[in-house]
């Protein structure tokens, strides 16, 4: 079942914002410094679903043009960064953001878009960045509502050109588990066991 957006705001007030900012801290830490070391030349990211701005702070500080979109009035109420980086957008429908960027970071996302949209936001990521870091989220949470495997997920974006990248995903899976980045492990298991990077024929440049 497809849900409004007034239902949709509701379920993600300040309280959920809040939530979400006290999870995310030092996840967004470990993850962005990931993508530093593994991905070097990307250097413009689109943080898809990015709540209040939790992990846009991280790219800022490390000098990454970065931009997001959430569907959540409340991300943008209160937001942590610059509001005129933030876009309210509905990836379930198409989208047209008339730029390119050279990742689109999908963190505690997917699992949010119903099963019935999935295709068209997926269309929407392929359209928008040549390379694609996901988490599945196949567990149980606020809004969970499409819970599926890595092994669901594979197919459905080769379906619309992007390819499971196997090596890449294992390299930023073993970088997360690192024991530095012990207190984020604990409150994202995803940073043990599930990740997920997808890429297209354009990534080379970016991918070397």
């Amino acid at each position: 079942m497809r849900h409004s957006i007034k239902e949709l705001n509701k379920l993600y007030d300040a309280k959920y914002v809040d939530l979400v900012m006290d999870n995310d801290y030092a996840a967004g830490e470990a993850l962005v410094n990931a993508v530093i070391d593994l991905f070097p030349n990307v250097k413009r990211v689109l943080d898809v679903g990015c709540n209040n701005g939790v992990h846009m702070h991280w790219f800022l500080q490390k000098g990454f043009v970065v931009e997001g979109v959430d569907i959540s009035q409340g991300a943008l109420d209160n937001a942590i960064v610059p509001e005129e980086l933030i876009q309210i957008v509905d990836l379930r429908e198409p989208i047209d953001f008339g730029k390119k960027y050279d990742l689109a970071y999908v963190v505690e996302v997917i699992e949010h878009i119903e099963e019935e949209s999935s295709d068209q936001f997926i269309i929407n990521l392929t359209t928008v960045a040549p390379i694609i870091i996901v988490t599945p989220g196949n567990q149980a949470g606020t809004g969970h509502f499409n819970m599926k495997s890595v092994s669901w997920w594979i197919p459905k974006f080769r379906e619309h050109g992007m390819e499971y990248d196997a090596v890449m995903s294992n390299k930023l899976l073993e970088y997360l588990r690192e024991p530095r980045w012990e207190e984020a492990q604990k409150k994202f298991p995803f940073m043990k066991k599930d990740i997920m990077v997808y890429r297209n024929e354009d990534s080379s440049h970016i991918c070397t």
